[in-house]
């Protein structure tokens, strides 16, 4: 099922994404039109990053054998993992961006030099923040059975790396994205039906607030997977093993997990067209 789910968001995602990257490349008057196209675009290139690297994660799990060496390893790993923090990061900028639109004496801080520079540190920061895979990242087994695994030097480490990841990929960035969409509407609220009227920031608010929801939706239960697998693990090491039961329903909810995060990187363009009457034309 996992390998079906592999193939489908490989060839989805990459014509999806791949569209959306060429439409705001393509045509200067959906590029210029707004600076949170730039952040689209960023949001999109960060996708077809994670979607590029399927094939080898694709092979491996059918084959139950990693042959492509210990560099491409580490490469896919920080790339995977970066496309978590630089979509969020991204989002991030999104809703601030939404929110600063519908304030006119603040349009110096939405300028496309403003908009360029923050997707530079998008992308610093997501690779700063997955440096612990590049480090631990490694081929592990047998000749007749490898696996590109992460090793982590001690469960101490990986610990403290799974709070780390999950505050600075989902809890913060969330906190931030909820308060400025909060902001957002109550803003929209108290300008009133003449900023519909107008067509002001409405249909990219739209596009952002659906966005902003299938991450959560599709990124959540992942993080939820994680905890529960670094709480696996400690048990193990006190020597109490999960039951047959538990880890069977661990399996099915990692599956299911890993779907929803393979949804969310090909379900973008389908919203862009959806919300977005730049991107349909």
């Amino acid at each position: 099922v996992t390998l079906a789910f592999y193939l489908t968001t490989f060839v989805a995602g990459l014509f999806g994404n791949g569209l959306v990257l060429y439409v705001i490349t393509r045509f200067p008057q959906v590029r210029v039109r707004s600076v949170a196209n730039y952040y689209i675009w960023n949001l999109a290139f960060a996708d077809l990053l994670y979607i590029l690297m399927l094939p080898f994660f694709c092979f491996a799990t059918f084959s139950s054998q990693w042959i492509f060496g210990e560099i491409v390893c580490k490469v896919a790993f920080v790339l995977r993992e970066c496309n978590k923090f630089a979509s969020v990061f991204t989002l991030m900028a999104l809703s601030v961006d939404r929110y600063l639109a519908t304030h006119h004496n603040l349009s110096a801080m939405r300028t496309i030099r403003v908009g360029k520079l923050v997707c530079v540190c998008i992308w610093l920061a997501g690779l700063g923040v997955c440096f612990p895979f590049a480090r631990y990242s490694a081929m592990t087994g047998s000749h007749t059975h490898l696996s590109c695994q992460v090793t982590w030097p001690s469960l101490h480490s990986r610990v403290i790396w799974t709070y780390l990841h999950t505050a600075l990929g989902l809890v913060i960035p969330l906190l931030i994205i909820i308060s400025f969409n909060v902001l957002l509407l109550r803003r929209l609220r108290s300008l009133g039906p003449a900023v519909s009227r107008a067509g002001r920031a409405s249909t990219m608010t739209k596009t952002v607030l659906v966005v902003v929801a299938l991450f959560v939706v599709c990124q959540i239960p992942s993080y939820v997977s994680t905890a529960v697998g670094l709480r696996v693990i400690q048990k193990v090491a006190s020597n109490e093993p999960p039951s047959k039961g538990q880890l069977l329903g661990m399996v099915y909810f990692y599956m299911i997990s890993t779907v929803l995060v393979f949804i969310s990187s090909c379900s973008n363009p389908v919203v862009y067209g959806l919300c977005n009457k730049n991107y349909r034309e």
